[in-house]
């Protein structure tokens, strides 16, 4: 599980990594391991047999970067991946709502984390209200969009044969808190927007922050979708619900860390 390959001074979520480290990343799974697929491995997981040192690359959240730096590092390497979209970010001039408090804090001088505790529950109207009138107490305006795909940038890295485009709820909630129309409204309506700007199914689903109840996935089902990431920290196995499928937080480790974490899990 990847979000943001590019360096950001304040990252206190560990969301980005830098692209040298990517690169290293793609080139180990390259030579060392079996990329797959994320519909590749469902495939595996539904016969029972898993092909050995398996291992899917997936993106969160929809950074641009992962269209202007990720997809040609993955093309180049032959390393297919899912990238899990917010679609209400896509083509928006404003960025993804952690990563504006980071910017306006920043500027404030002040620590991000009580802020996003506050900001956390709102819904995006209100949040984006509360973003505003931090920029207004700042003294500036808020800056343009940086970290958010285009339309056309989704279009393009959908159209990748080795990237597939997934859901990630439109506007990254903990979907397990509201109530099941605002989640089915979050998850039915991340598809449909996304569908309509790819072209093309949009059949796999990322839970916002890994949370989710059992009404949530018996929504997700609903939706049509037929796998789903969590962000729970261990390695896929032909038991694991593909509705629910565990995922390794991939860090800016160096390619020998990066070989000995993998190997670590696969290994469990």
């Amino acid at each position: 599980m990847y979000h943001s390959i590019s360096a950001a001074p304040h990252d206190p979520w560990r969301l980005h990594i830098g692209a040298d480290r990517f690169e290293e990343h793609v080139r180990v799974i390259r030579r060392r391991y079996r990329p797959l697929s994320l519909r590749q491995l469902a495939a595996h997981v539904l016969d029972g047999d898993i092909p050995s040192r398996s291992v899917v690359v997936t993106f969160d959240d929809g950074y641009r970067d992962n269209f202007t730096v990720a997809k040609p590092l993955l093309e180049e390497n032959g390393v297919p991946a899912t990238v899990f979209v917010t679609s209400h970010y896509v083509g928006v001039d404003r960025d993804f709502w952690w990563e504006e408090l980071e910017a306006v804090c920043a500027a404030l001088r002040v620590g991000a984390r009580q802020e996003w505790e506050r900001l956390r529950p709102l819904g995006l109207g209100e949040r984006e209200a509360e973003l505003d009138r931090l920029w207004a107490a700042v003294g500036q305006s808020r800056p343009r969009a940086a970290f958010v795909l285009t339309r056309d940038e989704l279009t393009d890295l959908g159209a990748s044969p080795l990237i597939e485009i997934g859901a990630h709820t439109r506007s990254h909630p903990h979907l397990a808190t509201l109530s099941e129309l605002e989640q089915e409204q979050e998850i039915e309506g991340s598809r449909r927007e996304l569908e309509a700007n790819v072209g093309a199914p949009v059949t796999s689903f990322s839970y916002p922050h890994g949370d989710f109840s059992q009404v949530t996935r018996r929504l997700v089902q609903a939706a049509g979708f037929t796998v789903a990431c969590t962000t729970k920290s261990r390695p896929v196995s032909s038991a694991s619900a593909l509705l629910e499928l565990p995922r390794v937080h991939a860090l800016g480790w160096d390619a020998a860390t990066f070989t000995r974490e993998l190997d670590r899990r696969l290994a469990s």
